[in-house]
């Protein structure tokens, strides 16, 4: 499982998770790194991923959806 780090969370999250071995990147890694919400949203949900963010607008999103990605 992918853990996707939100652009407001430092790179460095994602080396640490996978070094203690998480699938995880940041979305700097795919060129995401000034996208909006709701690209960051579609990438995480086109790769099944679990999304780690401090944004409260993404659990928010979340909370009025039946679909999409975790949000951790």
């Amino acid at each position: 499982m992918l853990y996707l780090i939100d652009a407001q969370l430092p790179p460095a999250l994602s080396v640490a998770m996978r070094r203690a071995g998480y699938d995880a990147a940041h979305v700097a890694e795919f060129g995401m790194a000034n996208a909006t919400d709701g690209m960051i949203w579609s990438e995480a949900v086109s790769r099944s991923a679990v999304l780690v963010t401090k944004d409260r607008d993404f659990s928010l999103l979340r909370a009025g959806k039946k679909q999409g990605p975790i949000v951790l």
